[in-house]
């Protein structure tokens, strides 16, 4: 199983940990790219510079849904 397989299946892990706790939801930087339609290297470049606040969660990044709403 490569590293992408596993974050797949950890991303869709964590989007029903969501819907059950009810809790905010957590973007990866592909998914907030995509929810801001923005290109991904944007993304990495505002995120780098500080503009976006984010997680970083193993070798992922992580964007809260609220802090995303703050730059469309």
């Amino acid at each position: 199983m490569t590293r992408k397989d596993k974050n797949k299946i950890l991303s869709e892990l964590m989007k029903e940990v969501h819907k059950i706790l009810g809790t905010e939801r957590w973007y990866t930087a592909h998914e907030a790219a995509k929810y801001m339609r923005i290109n991904y290297r944007t993304l990495l470049n505002r995120l780098h510079s500080g503009k976006i606040k984010h997680k970083m969660i193993g070798y992922e990044y992580r964007i809260s849904q609220t802090e995303l709403k703050k730059h469309l």
